[in-house]
């Protein structure tokens, strides 16, 4: 399962590098879909060739991993679709299309609310009917058309369960991409956060690549990108490029964690005085 980790962090890595170039949305997801492709090939060709030790790893690729790889891609495909038929200009007209979307995308939630709610919920006990290769399930013909054609690679819920997060990803960027234009519309009548971070940059990035590593912010499905902007308006900062400071996190010889251990100690001390 390593192997397959390894992966998706370096696809995750690549696209978050990738928004970082100021492409234009049309050239930004035609590379990322390519990247999502070539990443789905090399795990593609390796389940074929591996396999998977136990049904309990089996299930792991297919609920984890997969979905991911898959979700990134059908986010991209998404943006592609709606830069395609979004009204020109901008304004009411754009606001209502996005609106529209979001409206969409969200009632294939509604379609699949069984698997939306087994996977918010973290549940574990339909993961061999639901994620196993060889699982049979009822509902099989409605599943993506890719599922039915290679069965080697799929199982009854993997590939609905990517559109799931496909989907939330493009709600995310929607929802977000709106409020940021309410946000200058109305900027004179917002209330200015009073929250300053007086740490350094590099411990604020540290934090925000754990919040996004620990995966209990939108269950997983936020973009370091995201992330980072809402952290930059929440302590009315500017991370710069976070990237290039992530990879210098990443070489440090020692203490790679510094920050957290840092708030770990300071935790575990104010708890300490308390209970004196």
């Amino acid at each position: 399962m390593k192997f397959y980790k390894e992966v998706l962090s370096h696809l995750e890595s690549e696209l978050e590098q990738l928004e970082l170039e100021n492409l234009n949305r049309y050239n930004c997801a035609e590379k990322a879909i390519a990247l999502c492709r070539d990443s789905l090939r090399i795990m593609r060709e390796r389940v074929l060739k591996k396999g998977f030790k136990d049904a309990e790893m089996e299930c792991e690729f297919f609920k984890v991993v997969k979905p991911k790889v898959v979700g990134h891609l059908i986010h991209f495909i998404n943006l592609v679709k709606m830069e395609r038929h979004k009204p020109i200009g901008r304004g009411k007209e754009v606001h209502k299309f996005y609106m529209d979307q979001v409206a969409v995308l969200r009632r294939y939630f509604v379609e699949h609310q069984e698997l939306y709610e087994y996977y918010n919920r973290g549940h574990s006990h339909h993961d061999l009917l639901f994620f196993s290769r060889n699982a049979h399930s009822p509902d099989w013909y409605r599943a993506n058309i890719t599922s039915i054609v290679d069965t080697n690679f799929s199982t009854p819920k993997d590939m609905i369960l990517a559109k799931i997060l496909g989907n939330t990803r493009t709600i995310n960027y929607l929802e977000h991409k709106m409020a940021r234009k309410n946000t200058k519309a109305f900027s004179n009548m917002e209330k200015k956060t009073t929250l300053k971070w007086t740490g350094t940059k590099v411990d604020l990035v540290e934090l925000v690549y754990a919040l996004q590593a620990s995966n209990m912010i939108n269950n997983g499905n936020v973009g370091i990108k995201e992330l980072a902007k809402d952290i930059e308006h929440l302590f009315s900062i500017e991370l710069g490029d976070y990237y290039r400071i992530f990879l210098e996190i990443r070489t440090r010889k020692s203490n790679q964690s510094k920050l957290l251990d840092l708030l770990k100690i300071s935790l575990i001390n104010k708890i300490a005085e308390a209970d004196d």
